[in-house]
Formats: C-alpha cells, sequence, structure tokens
C-alpha cells in the first residue's frame, strides 16, 4: 500500500467581481440565483489558489470537471480545493466534498447508499459522512458521466479511512480519508488508475409519455414553494443541479417532488435528467405509465453535484493521506 497526499486549500472570504477573468466573469453572470452567485465567488477563492499551486494559473474559467489534479466543494461561507501533490503519474482524479451538521431525512439513504451500506448510517452525522464520501468518490471518477452514487461500493462502510470500487471500472480503484474538520463533515477521494482509464457509462435516455396534468408550471410552482426561486425565471432549460449548490438539498427537493405528483423515480430514471424539462417529461411518464413504477419500489439515484469548506480571508494548507 502508498500512501496518497492531498493538499486542501480552504477559504472563507469570497473573491470580489474584480478578482474575476472574464471568463470568469461570464460563468459568474450566468448563474440562475443570488445565492449561486455568492457561492461561486465564495469557492473561487480556494479553487483559485489551488490551481495556482498546480502551476495552472489563477484564472479557473477553462478548468472543468472531473479534473486529474484538482477538487472543489464548499458549505455556506467556507469553500475547499484539494489538488494532489508529489507523484501524481497513477492519479486518475481528486475529489472533495463538504457538508454542514444538519438534521437528515433518513429516506435519503436509499439515493446513495447500497442496500449493504444502510446499516451504517446509525445517526445524522454517519449519513452525513457517508454522503461525502460517496460524493467525494464521484468527483474523484474521471468517468462519472452517467454515474451513480450507488455506483460506488464502499469495502468498510463504517470505516472514516477506507477503500472503495465501482463494478464496470476495473482499471480504477479508489480511497478516501473522511473526518470532521473545522465543524464540517470533510471527505477527500482519490482515483488511481490501475491499468487503463475506464471509460464512462452511458445510460440510455428512455422513451417518455407526455401527460398534461402535470405541466412545468406545476412543477415550477413546486419547487418555488421549496427555494428560494421565483417561479418566472426558471424555464425548461435551467439546469437541475444549477437550483441549489448544496448536492444533499437536491436530494431532498427530489424527495418531495415524488411525493408532491406521487411517482417514485428509479436510479436509472433520475440519471437521465439534467434539466427541469427533463424533470417535468419524467413526471409526465411515471404519472402516465401508473402503478408499474410505484408498486416497485425502486431506489432513486442522486442528482449530480457541484462543489465547499473553511475559515478565514487567508488560505490554509492541510495535507491529507490515504492509503491505497
Amino acid at each position: 500500500m502508498s500512501t496518497t497526499a492531498v493538499l486542501v486549500v480552504t477559504a472563507a472570504a469570497p473573491v470580489t467581481a474584480a478578482d474575476l477573468s472574464a471568463g470568469e466573469r461570464d460563468q459568474f453572470a450566468g448563474l440562475p440565483t443570488a445565492a449561486r452567485r455568492r457561492e461561486f465567488l465564495h469557492s473561487r477563492r480556494a479553487l483559485k489558489l489551488a490551481a495556482a499551486c498546480a502551476g495552472l494559473g489563477s484564472d479557473t474559467a477553462a478548468l472543468s470537471f472531473p479534473h486529474r489534479r484538482l477538487s472543489l466543494s464548499h458549505s455556506g461561507i467556507r469553500s475547499a480545493a484539494a489538488l494532489t501533490v508529489g507523484a501524481t503519474d497513477r492519479i486518475a482524479g481528486v475529489g472533495i466534498d463538504l457538508e454542514a451538521p444538519r438534521a437528515v431525512d433518513p429516506r435519503t439513504a436509499r439515493f446513495f447508499l447500497r442496500p449493504g451500506e444502510l446499516d451504517a448510517a446509525t445517526d445524522p452525522a454517519a449519513h452525513l459522512r457517508l454522503w461525502t464520501i460517496k460524493e467525494a468518490l464521484f468527483k474523484a471518477d474521471p468517468a462519472n458521466a452517467g454515474a451513480l452514487l450507488t455506483d460506488y461500493r464502499l469495502d468498510d462502510p463504517a470505516a472514516p479511512t477506507g477503500t472503495a470500487h465501482k463494478p464496470g471500472s476495473p482499471g480504477l480503484r479508489f480511497c478516501y480519508r473522511s473526518d470532521f474538520r473545522a465543524g464540517l463533515y470533510t471527505t477527500v477521494a482519490v482515483a488511481l488508475a490501475a491499468t487503463e482509464p475506464a471509460l464512462a457509462t452511458v445510460h440510455p435516455r428512455r422513451n417518455t409519455v407526455m401527460l398534461p396534468e402535470i405541466t412545468f408550471d406545476d412543477v415550477a410552482e413546486r419547487i418555488h414553494q421549496l427555494l428560494p426561486i421565483v417561479p418566472g425565471t426558471l424555464t425548461e432549460q435551467t439546469k437541475v443541479r444549477d437550483l441549489v449548490g448544496d448536492s444533499f438539498a437536491l436530494v431532498e427537493m427530489i424527495i418531495d417532488v415524488q411525493e408532491e405528483f406521487d411517482v417514485i423515480f428509479t436510479q436509472s430514471q433520475l440519471g437521465t435528467v439534467q434539466t427541469l424539462g427533463d424533470l417535468v417529461t419524467l413526471l409526465q411518464s411515471e404519472r402516465a405509465g401508473g402503478d408499474s413504477a410505484a408498486a416497485s419500489g425502486s431506489a432513486a439515484p442522486e442528482p449530480d453535484s457541484v462543489a465547499a469548506q473553511d475559515d478565514s480571508a487567508q488560505e490554509s494548507a492541510v495535507t491529507g493521506a490515504a492509503e491505497c
């Protein structure tokens, strides 16, 4: 077993608009809500510092994720960027995730835990720790397009530091370290290439049947009741991942939408949802399809994520190590 070192750069103060490059300003202007724009400014400080440390410069506009050496997360005003250091030739990806302590709905566990992992979610702290592990693994996976959080299988779900694997990706192995740091549940994960990089799995979009009883306006109004978003600002092209920066809150929103419209989604179905238009189409299809999906009680999947962590206007560096 070898030790893989990851530098974690944290920040609590946002950058200003003047600190942004032209490309970053375009990204900032394209965000749909004031909350998402605030999160962007806070998380950009940590990402800019980490990118500069990696020799990539401080302009992050051209960065895309998953990235082989960088990952980003945020929680409230706290943001954190992870950067692999040392020998990185076998590193296929890195991921970081942060979550603040909160009350959790136990039903969300089925969105990201496999049946053999559910028993490890013994309390809210364990529930959130496992969530950050799965999110960090997803972010570290270079072949995460179309992947679900349940695709990542923890070898020992109760262990704060451990290994994981993903069936269908024999060329990758994962290791992670999770802890409670600076008031946040924090996990850093690394994907190591054992042989060749794995290819992404593509989940085909299912055929759908439109049903007029559920309209886009119905869904937009429900989302407005759950989130501080005015219905008139939502369109069918609005990306689901842009509604909230906190992907755990996004899972809770999906549960509420299922209950509101009396449907149950499977994980593969939710894996096709990228925009609100996709979500409405899926709701209409399941309502039209009737009882077959609801009777199955299939587990629902987790939407994609994005990013956050720490403590003051200056950067701080914490090196985490995981055994792989």
